[in-house]
């Protein structure tokens, strides 16, 4: 399989990579990249790929604010 390219993701992977955290997220890479860089997550290298952390990820989408509802009008 070629590199960053994945089937489904394993519930119990420890990390992933941007391609995942993307699919995970349902975003594109740049918006995974733009996570980074804004300091939201932090990417970590394993073999000169970039990688996080399935902790960190599931850390930042539990503080991420839940979408309310608009009051009809």
């Amino acid at each position: 399989m070629p590199r960053g390219v994945s089937e489904a993701l394993p519930a119990e992977s420890a990390v992933m990579t941007v391609n995942e955290l993307a699919q995970y997220f349902r975003i594109s890479r740049v918006s995974a990249y733009k996570l980074f860089n804004t300091g939201a997550l932090t990417p970590i290298k394993i073999g000169g790929r970039t990688m996080v952390r399935r902790a960190d990820a599931d850390a930042f989408l539990a503080g991420c604010p839940r979408r309310v509802p608009m009051a009809a009008a």
